[in-house]
């Protein structure tokens, strides 16, 4: 994986190419923000996500390595989602402010599917996931955002 730096004819974007073992060249993916958190790989290397800064998060979207196209569901959280040992989910936790109010959430993304499914949301708490086991457990850090 490949960042070149912002192009003033693309308005400061940068470009994300990806270059397999093997090949000739590098291959176009998309137009990234030069606040691109980084790239994470999926366990079996079939997706990518490339996650962006968005305010005080972040703003994910999942590549298909073979035919380089993205999935339409846009992934929002509060920092870089976390991959299933499967390969076929992320979980990631997400701010909401209703009426004022902070609204955490841990969510979970199926690829494929057009939306997220809350695990739970909490009010004031926010959820930073950290790992995903073997045996599905999701391990997160649970903040208090009163504080």
């Amino acid at each position: 994986m490949s960042i070149f730096t912002g192009r003033p004819e693309k308005n400061g974007m940068d470009e994300a190419y990806y270059w397999k073992v093997g090949e000739d060249k590098a291959k176009f993916i998309r137009d990234v923000s030069p606040t691109t958190h980084g790239f994470t790989w999926s366990p079996n290397s079939q997706y990518f996500l490339i996650t962006e800064k968005l305010g005080d998060g972040a703003i994910s979207r999942i590549v298909n390595v073979d035919f380089l196209t993205e999935e339409a569901f846009k992934i929002k959280s509060i920092s870089t989602p976390v991959w299933s040992t499967d390969s076929r989910f992320v979980a990631y936790g997400f701010e909401n402010h209703d009426y004022g109010e902070s609204w955490g959430s841990l969510e979970v993304y199926e690829l494929g599917q057009t939306q997220a499914e809350y695990i739970w949301k909490g009010m004031n708490y926010l959820y930073k996931v950290d790992s995903w086991d073997e045996a599905g457990n999701i391990g997160y850090t649970e903040i208090n955002d009163k504080n």
